[in-house]
């Protein structure tokens, strides 16, 4: 047991760290997060603001239940601990569980409860995610979690503030899918030769990737308006927002994902082929780092396929219901909502075919010019001759 813990001291020490914090985390949130705003029990001024808050929603813990209605003790509020009669919609909820309630400006309460209090298991989810992380790739899993953190930052802080106050939403996924592509995969490998490499074939495979984007958004005439979400967010903001710049962007970032796996899987390969064989020539290299990439494209490109699938198989289950039997099947492939689907599966799978000879390309060609690179990198200037020599 003690040889066992010193093997493994510094990633059992990380485990059991970052085990304490997000049971710390998560503590805190199932006691002190609430969706509740205070200020709704604020008494009210001899006129009512048109930003002031009308309505908030209160956590409250369901106690018993018959059919579709049941009783509800609050749990946030002035009226914290009163019993509730409710009606449950669109849900079945069971004794204990946690819900949402409106609560509106002077007390009145909505009899309505349409939602679940999510936050507490999306966050154990999360905690248990960097946690299983953690264990199996230690300091570099650690690493690739804080990358993924810089995504989302990059995509809640800067590219939907961005489009919402009306930049032009397709350059502005581009400009995030780069910013992305550049910091936060060089956090997650860390700075060093093969992320250097990685990150030319991303950059590189991720223009040509904008470029089918335009062009598959243009063949199918993609309008960005494809099913309620979309067309809601066309009618909250008018004009303002380039659905069709969205829809086309969120293809490109949606690849960014998939080729961060397999570039940076594929140099790596090639790294380690030239390690094992250091003779190898560039035909050589090449020729087997395509033979390790091939395979590896063909399961992603099912997988691509099967997660756009899966993630839109409610609508599309839907659509076929409400499908008028009599008209031709093609006039169901050919509705926005499928034709976008099919266009973005396509997109994001050509570009991963390409991922895989250009990436190999460029990683049998740095390997092998490795010394050279990395004097050029420094600054360094490797000369024949020079003063030394002619004297």
């Amino acid at each position: 047991m003690r040889a066992f813990y010193a093997a493994r001291k510094k990633r059992i020490n990380w485990t059991a760290g970052f085990a304490a914090v997000g049971l710390l985390v998560w503590l805190f949130v199932v006691f002190f997060v609430t969706p509740y705003n205070h200020s709704i029990d604020r008494s009210e001024a001899f006129y009512v603001s048109t930003t002031e808050l009308r309505s908030t929603s209160a956590r409250a813990t369901v106690l018993n239940i018959d059919g579709d209605k049941g009783q509800v003790r609050l749990e946030d509020g002035a009226r914290k601990d009163s019993i509730l009669e409710v009606t449950f919609y669109q849900m079945e909820p069971a004794p204990g569980d946690t819900v949402l309630i409106d609560v509106m400006r002077g007390g009145e309460i909505s009899s309505g409860v349409v939602e679940y209090w999510r936050m507490p298991g999306v966050i154990l989810l999360a905690v248990l995610f960097v946690l299983l992380v953690v264990i199996v790739a230690g300091r570099q899993g650690l690493m690739s979690v804080a990358g993924l953190v810089i995504s989302i930052c990059v995509i809640a802080f800067g590219l939907i503030p961005t489009v919402v106050n009306g930049a032009n939403a397709f350059w502005a996924c581009i400009a995030s899918a780069f910013v992305i592509a550049i910091i936060s995969i060089v956090v997650a490998h860390g700075w060093r030769y093969r992320t250097f490499v990685s990150l030319c074939s991303i950059l590189l495979v991720l223009t040509l990737a904008i470029l089918l984007a335009l062009f598959g958004g243009w063949i199918g005439y993609l309008t960005g308006v494809y099913d309620e979400t979309s067309a809601n967010l066309l009618y909250a903001s008018g004009p303002g927002i380039d659905l069709r710049g969205v829809l086309v962007g969120g293809i490109i970032i949606a690849t960014l994902g998939v080729l961060d796996d397999i570039i940076t899987a594929q140099t790596a390969a090639v790294d380690e082929l030239h390690k094992a064989q250091p003779k190898l020539t560039f035909k050589q290299l090449f020729a087997h780092g395509r033979s390790v990439g091939g395979e590896h494209v063909a399961s992603l490109v099912n997988t691509l396929a099967l997660a756009y699938i899966g993630v839109s198989l409610p609508v599309v289950i839907s659509m076929v219901i409400h499908f008028n039997p009599t008209r031709s099947i093609w006039a169901l492939l050919n509705t926005e909502f499928i034709s976008q689907e099919i266009i973005r599966t396509l997109v994001s799978s050509m570009a991963l075919v390409l991922a895989i000879p250009i990436a190999t390309a460029i990683a049998s060609w740095a390997i092998l010019h490795k010394a050279q690179i990395i004097a050029i990198l420094k600054g360094r200037k490797h000369k024949s001759g020079g003063r030394h020599a002619a004297n």
